[in-house]
């Protein structure tokens, strides 16, 4: 009996940690060339990466349901090269029940430039967005791009839906949804470089620009990472039952 008792402890240990879950993320910022810095940071768990250096300000970010960016960037007599910011997200989901289900995204957040309209179109900033969904039936994909290349602000504001519809065949089936971010400055090809007379100020307000806001129907995200916790309390409880039971045996034959 009690090896019964650490083999049912045992498998329940078993399953509760090996419950499928799936998730991947990475942040990643580069200034240069002239002042380069790289920071890069990847993991199954939210992932950040900032720098700041000669009036750059840049970060990114990657959630467990969110992902994007922000840079701040003065442009004068100073003027440091080209900067972005990177972030992904693989998040895996599990069909749990067969009918219909539906994943529903949004971008959002807003690119700003300030000071000499002069310079218009001879640079670029940028927010760009791709949610793919790499199940091969599937085949989805969405792809939002956003440029300002003049003195103002551009909005931006988009949302999309993955629309599923699976049958009993696909109740424990996985996909996955890869979600990719990206913004950036930079002097278009023949630009000029800003005279110490001017200043052009560049804004990305886009840190949680790219969001899954909500799943619904049979399916379940697997998000991770596992959890490291204690043996579950319904674990300690049918232990304790079953070795109540044996004791109310011994009593018996007693």
């Amino acid at each position: 009996m009690k090896k019964l008792i650490c083999c049912c402890v045992l498998l329940s240990i078993f399953v509760w940690g090996e419950s499928a879950w799936a998730y991947f993320s990475e942040s990643l910022i580069y200034t240069g060339p002239d002042e380069y810095e790289e920071v890069y940071e990847e993991g199954d768990a939210p992932t950040y990466a900032s720098g700041s250096a000669y009036d750059k300000d840049v970060q990114a970010h990657a959630g467990w349901w969110s992902l994007g960016g922000q840079l701040h960037n003065v442009w004068d007599n100073n003027y440091q090269g080209w900067i972005y910011a990177f972030s992904n997200i693989e998040k895996q989901f599990q069909v749990i029940e067969a009918g219909s289900a539906s994943i529903n995204f949004s971008w959002e957040g807003s690119l700003q430039v300030n000071g000499n309209a002069s310079y218009d179109n001879q640079y670029y900033l940028y927010g760009s967005a791709l949610i793919e969904d790499r199940t091969l039936e599937a085949n989805t994909e969405v792809d939002w791009y956003k440029e300002l290349n003049a003195v103002g602000t551009l909005d931006i504001s988009q949302i999309a839906t993955f629309n599923y519809t699976f049958d009993v065949d696909d109740v424990g089936n996985i996909f996955e949804i890869n979600l990719v971010f990206q913004t950036e400055v930079g002097l278009l090809i023949g630009g000029d470089i800003i005279s110490s007379d001017d200043t052009l100020e560049f804004d990305s307000n886009l840190y949680n620009g790219l969001k899954i806001d909500s799943i619904s129907g049979g399916i379940q995200a697997l998000e991770g990472p596992p959890p490291a916790v204690p043996i579950p309390s319904t674990v300690w409880l049918f232990g304790s039952a079953l070795i109540t039971i044996v004791g109310v045996k011994r009593k018996f034959k007693e």
